[in-house]
């Protein structure tokens, strides 16, 4: 379904964009004001750009509509070339509606774009949005056609169709849709998740707003209204800014992939060559050989030189793509060579200084970075632990470094083009790797990126894995030399027993001390065992289970994505099975592994004032989407200045597994609210259900570890039983409580109370 779909886009877009370049070509044969090539080139310029960026991620959204806006300009670029309703032949029916049609939706394209650039804006989310915003133009567009159909005379003023009857309509359009337009990309030029797209965001506002807005108030709007400013006619110039602007947002910040539209188009331009030559060589020996014994089969030709052709476009372009990937692309192939010898290495090494070097020694190999360096969190600071390479340009990126705006994606630093790439484990930083710009000046594109992504998870978890065998290996240690001490003791006392005692007492107390030491080494051994055996669990639970789960999750990304190629709907479906199921696993691990931790007391916890509401709210929205799969209704009650003294991430994670909790136990038809109160001191957060309620014997055990209840026809509960034991310990480690009441059949309430103040 979704490769159909990309099929028709692709088609669509193609279409259209023959479509605009034969009415710009058209409509520049009837212009006849001097500088008229100079605005004809603006908008093929700024087209050839959006097809750029649509041919390098064809399957995105946001890059389709920035395509359909790029021919939107085209036709408002495609200047005094007016035609009259009088006029006869197709022309002056297919040029006018055509840029009619396109001038008119721009400005609700250009708001579409840019409320979901680079990802969707909270109101632009609504399954209704991309519907009703379109409905203006629609009705905008079928009244200026009809209008010019019906004999009435317009003005093309730019990014305005002046026909008389829709003059206000169409100003108020145009105005409303493109100052909301602008607004979103300021929201996302000042305050984007990620550096990288707040600055590709800064240089599309600079070139479409200078580029726009002195042709519409000192041209467009004027025109309308019968006045002349003295520079009025020189305010298009401006529009030169927005494929200038759009170049920079290219070129230096990765707004596409360059090299990937050239792999791209190199291999449908090749493709396209041979398949036409070989069709016109078949058509001409054809119709050589038969035209005049059989005059009669010229269009039986004709269609079968054409579909020879067809049946050999795909193996022609696959055969041609793999020439190209050889000849200009050869370092993909590296790539998959190092993304396997670093899954190898990280899966098994324990020794995190080992570690540090072999990681930043093999991305030195495939990237060619001038630097690399491995920061680490070490007293709540980002710290460096290893580093090769440059030492002075390292010191340079570290003070460029805005630590505060890395999330969880590789980010652009500095002006030399620099990569920091954070390390995450469950959402929780455990460092950056930080990579220098390429030695070879260019940038790092979506391949390079996308092998760090890969690599910063596995990274991170191998990191962990370091670290905690650290640790437990320090404990073995102390534990070791707990025992030798305790023996040597024993020794030293038999040794220097009094010699004035008698024999047989003084064997009585040696065969006493024996004894008891006996008793004791066997003690410490069993303790050793025993901790061994909990320290090789959670070992393989994080090595054996953990790593390779983690490159299963990776590796089925990158096939959902297309790393490897397109895949069909039934290949889609299982893949994205092993992706879900791979996903539960580690959550799953993750929890054991939490539970671990806070028991060791080596849990991190970041006590902060914070608002409530949009905490809630945040979590509420994402959860909304599984609850309606269920059919089950999810509501908040919150005061929207309630604050608390809390950690965000841990209150987060403690509010989903209550709402999942409650979400997975109500059937459907069925009702989650959640409900926060002010308790003066204090704040409870309640989330109840109409769930089947929890057994009054079960209510006691319903907080240990390994606990599930066993309801009454519902079987074996799923999970492992982890969920209400992490709940109950994140909650008590930050000075809370956590309680709950239920009644069979009628459902139940889980209650977090937590301080206000510190």
């Amino acid at each position: 379904m979704r490769n159909m779909r990309l099929v028709w886009r692709t088609v669509f877009n193609v279409v259209i964009g023959g479509m605009a370049l034969t009415v710009a070509a058209i409509s520049y044969g009837r212009a006849s004001q001097p500088d008229a090539l100079y605005f004809y080139l603006v908008g093929l310029l700024t087209w050839i750009f959006g097809l750029g960026i649509f041919i390098s991620r064809p399957d995105d959204d946001t890059a389709h509509i920035s395509y359909l806006m790029s021919v939107g300009l085209l036709s408002v670029c495609s200047v005094n070339g007016t035609f009259s309703p009088t006029e006869q032949g197709w022309q002056a029916k297919f040029v006018p509606l055509f840029q009619f049609i396109f001038t008119v939706f721009l400005p609700c394209l250009f708001f579409r774009c840019f409320a979901v650039f680079p990802s969707a804006k909270r109101f632009a989310m609504n399954r209704f949005f991309k519907w009703w915003l379109y409905i203006p133009a629609v009705l905008l567009s079928a009244g200026v056609s009809a209008a010019y159909l019906a004999g009435n005379n317009y003005e093309k003023l730019f990014f305005l169709i002046d026909i008389r009857p829709l003059r206000i309509p169409n100003i108020l359009i145009l105005l409303g849709y493109s100052v909301a337009g602008h607004a979103c990309l300021a929201h996302t030029w000042l305050f984007g998740e990620k550096l990288r797209q707040r600055k590709q965001a800064k240089w599309l506002f600079l070139g479409i707003g200078i580029g726009t807005v002195p042709v519409f108030l000192l041209h467009t709007i004027p025109s309308v209204v019968g006045l002349e400013f003295p520079l009025g006619k020189y305010s298009a110039y401006t529009l030169i800014l927005i494929p200038v602007c759009y170049g920079v947002a290219i070129l230096r910040h990765s707004l596409m992939d360059i090299e990937l539209v050239i792999n791209r188009s190199s291999v449908y331009a090749i493709a396209s060559s041979v398949v036409l030559a070989v069709y016109l060589l078949i058509s001409n020996v054809l119709d050589k050989a038969f035209s005049l014994k059989y005059p009669e089969s010229a269009d039986a030709v004709k269609y079968f030189s054409i579909l020879i052709a067809a049946l050999l476009f795909a193996p022609m372009k696959k055969r041609v793509q793999e020439f190209i990937d050889r000849y200009f692309d050869q370092r993909r192939y590296n790539y998959r060579r190092t993304l396997h010898s670093l899954s190898e290495t990280l899966s098994t090494m324990l020794r995190l200084d080992e570690l540090s070097e072999t990681l930043l020694n093999q991305l030195e190999e495939a990237l060619q970075p001038e630097f690399a360096s491995l920061l680490l969190i070490k007293d709540l600071e980002y710290q460096v632990h290893w580093q090769i390479g440059d030492a002075k340009k390292l010191e340079k990126a570290l003070s460029e470094l805005d630590r505060a705006s890395i999330n969880d994606k590789p980010e652009g630093i500095g002006e030399e083009g620099g990569l920091a790439v954070p390390l995450l484990q469950k959402n929780d930083p455990v460092g950056i790797i930080l990579l220098g710009g390429k030695r070879s000046g260019k940038a790092y594109n979506a391949e390079d990126i996308s092998l760090m992504e890969i690599v910063s998870h596995q990274t991170a978890i191998s990191i962990e894995n370091a670290i905690m065998y650290e640790r437990l290996r320090k404990q073995v240690d102390l534990m070791a030399g707990a025992h030798n001490r305790l023996v040597e003791t024993f020794r030293q006392y038999h040794l220097d027993l009094p010699p004035e005692k008698p024999v047989a007492e003084g064997e009585d107390i040696i065969s006493e001390l024996n004894m008891i030491a006996e008793a004791l080494i066997g003690s410490s051994e069993k303790l050793r065992a025993l901790d061994n055996a909990k320290s090789q669990f959670l070992l393989n639970v994080s090595h054996e289970l953990h790593t390779p789960l983690a490159s299963i999750k990776g590796f089925a990304q990158n096939l959902l994505d297309g790393v490897l190629g397109e895949i069909d709907g039934r290949q889609r479906e299982y893949i994205q099975r092993i992706f879900w199921n791979s996903e539960r696993l580690i959550e799953m691990i993750d929890d054991l592994l939490n539970l671990s931790r806070i028991a060791a007391g080596t849990i991190e916890i970041n006590r902060i004032n914070l608002s409530l509401f949009p905490l809630i709210s945040d979590v509420v929205s994402d959860l909304t989407v599984i609850a309606e799969k269920k059919e089950v209704s999810l509501t908040l009650s919150c005061p929207t200045d309630m604050m608390l003294f809390a950690d965000r991430d841990k209150l987060t994670q403690v509010i989903i597994n209550l709402i999942n909790n409650a979400i997975k136990f109500t059937p459907s038809g069925g009702k989650v609210s959640v409900h926060a109160e002010d308790k003066e001191k204090y704040v409870d957060i309640s989330v109840e259900d109409t769930g089947a309620g929890i057994p009054p014997e079960s209510l006691d055990e319903i907080f240990e570890r390994f606990h599930q209840v066993q309801r009454a026809g519902s079987g074996k509960s799923e999970g492992m039983g982890l969920g209400l034991a992490l709940v109950k310990s994140l909650v008590e480690i930050q000075g809370g409580e956590v309680s709950v009441q239920s009644e069979l059949g009628k459902g139940s309430r889980f209650t977090v109370k937590l301080k206000k103040d510190a």
